[in-house]
């Protein structure tokens, strides 16, 4: 990915999030399994646990054999700063992204 594309694709997550709790969702789906099947899944609830609490846009650097980092942000952050701070801000979170992949 080039740093332009990643701008691009960072600008779009920031400025039309989906909005759904997807954390909440899943602990409604996880509670009704554990009532279904009468067992705990601590596992499953750990890491649901890791989810952020607020509405978030996940960057993540991966390749297909591993994982190398994840951020989340939350794009309401975002939304009401001056053009030019968020372009800087989109800049920085592109730059960082590509210097991951690289392994900087």
């Amino acid at each position: 990915m080039t740093k332009k594309e990643a701008e691009k694709r960072i600008a779009e997550l920031i400025d039309n999030p989906i909005k759904f709790d997807y954390k909440r969702r899943a602990y409604v789906e996880l509670e009704e399994i554990e009532n279904l099947t009468r067992k705990k899944f601590p596992s499953i609830d750990f890491v649901l646990s890791t989810y952020p609490d607020f509405n978030h846009v996940c960057l993540e650097v991966s390749y297909p054999s591993h994982h190398i980092f994840r951020l989340y942000i939350n794009p309401d952050d975002y939304v009401n700063l001056p053009p030019k701070k968020k372009k800087k801000a989109i800049t920085n979170l592109a730059e960082w992204m590509i210097n991951m992949e690289k392994g900087k």
